[in-house]
């Protein structure tokens, strides 16, 4: 299943993003908007929770990709660190249908209402019960994955939030063998590295 609007999801993202940098930096300087993030010990966001629209392509052998919704919620510790929990569902019957989750980390650097980070969350993938990869040979429906990558974050004054993710679910499929639809050969999956590009909004405290 082609994902045809993974390319457009990731342009309005950064448009957002960009967009709120060049507010910001438009306003006058005699009347400065107030930041959700100021350094000298001063308030920052604590708790962050909102919606994560996410589109996964998992490559062959398994040959799968779709849209997926879920949600997100976070704790600061600093402007900088973090921890935060995603937990995602891929509707779907013979094909997708999956659903993962996270909990990790959140590093980076954030000023002036805005910042970049990098993740590191392990988690999880469930497969459907009597779904298409089930019927090739999956008979494990539930594998350790690892979410690894970048996320860049813009904070506005009326406490709400974008987010744009840029990841590499990786997903380990232990001894797990399925049959190749392009070879007709029954192939080991072992550890592979899967795409994943995610929209965020929600609100802060």
């Amino acid at each position: 299943m082609k994902i045809r609007y993974m390319p457009m999801l990731a342009l309005v993202g950064a448009h957002l993003l960009l967009t709120g940098v060049e507010a910001n930096a438009q306003t006058p300087t005699s009347q400065p908007k107030p930041q959700p993030q100021e350094k000298a010990g001063e308030a920052y966001p604590r708790i962050e929770t909102g919606l994560v629209f996410t589109v996964l392509r998992l490559p062959q052998p398994i040959g799968e990709g779709a849209g997926g919704i879920g949600g997100r919620f976070g704790y600061n510790f600093s402007h900088d660190a973090g921890i935060e929990a995603e937990v995602n569902h891929f509707p779907g019957r013979s094909q997708f249908g999956e659903t993962q989750g996270f909990f990790g980390l959140k590093l980076g650097f954030a000023e002036n209402g805005g910042g970049f980070f990098v993740k590191a969350r392990p988690g999880f993938i469930h497969f459907p019960s009597g779904g298409d990869l089930q019927a090739r040979g999956l008979t494990q429906l539930n594998h350790f994955a690892l979410d690894l990558g970048v996320v860049a974050e813009r904070y506005f004054s009326n406490h709400t939030y974008i987010r744009l993710d840029l990841g590499d679910t990786i997903i380990s499929y232990g001894g797990a063998r399925i049959l190749n639809p392009l070879n007709g050969r029954i192939t080991p999956l072992g550890t592979i590295h899967n795409f994943q590009l995610s929209f965020g909004v929600g609100v802060y405290f």
